[in-house]
């Protein structure tokens, strides 16, 4: 994916639309008068075929205004589905970590060792503290299994990493409510 570059969008109307595969952003600027105005009225049927979904949930879908963020492949049809923040500090930080993922593996281990030789050469025989570093949200969400019945709640962090659990356990809730106080929506999904 290393060619697939950063897109960001200026600040304009989205359909956040919830449907049983997910969350899709929907840009107003795609859609025509007749899907603009059911949107705004809270009818977002019309725009399930932008998504992957079979089924609309009116009542978790919703108009928003924000900068869209995704990556793109220039000259090609390849792209990740938008995402959608508030500011545009928030849009381009999403641009940047997009941009380094899809560097992969070479670019982060290409930064580490050359900030650790340039911490080595300019503290030389320093023990330096090893600094934790809390990790972000960047998704969460709740999933039911059709096939089990199951429903298990997960977070995603921006290191890669999951955590799982029972959609009400303490620890997920707070979790949860952590994500929403981050500005994470919490997704449902049916599998």
């Amino acid at each position: 994916m290393a060619f697939m570059q950063p897109e960001v969008l200026d600040k304009e109307e989205w359909a956040e639309v919830e449907t049983n595969n997910g969350t899709y952003w929907v840009p107003f600027s795609i859609l025509n008068s007749h899907e603009t105005e059911s949107a705004r009225r809270g009818d977002f049927e019309p725009l399930l075929q932008y998504t992957e979904g079979t089924q609309v949930y009116n009542d978790q879908s919703r108009v928003k205004k924000g900068y869209g963020v995704r990556l793109s492949a220039p000259g090609y049809m390849d792209a990740t589905d938008w995402e959608v923040y508030s500011s545009k500090k928030e849009a381009l930080k999403r641009a940047r970590e997009l941009k380094r993922e899809s560097e992969g593996e070479d670019y982060a281990t290409k930064k580490k060792s050359l900030s650790t030789r340039h911490a080595t050469t300019k503290l030389k025989n320093v023990q330096r503290p090893k600094r934790s570093r809390e990790k972000d949200i960047v998704a969460a969400y709740v999933r039911t299994y059709t096939d089990s019945g199951q429903t298990k709640a997960y977070i995603e962090w921006d290191d890669g990493s999951f955590t799982e659990g029972e959609p009400n356990n303490a620890h997920m809730t707070a979790l949860f409510e952590r994500a929403k106080r981050e500005g994470v929506r919490v997704r449902h999904e049916v599998w």
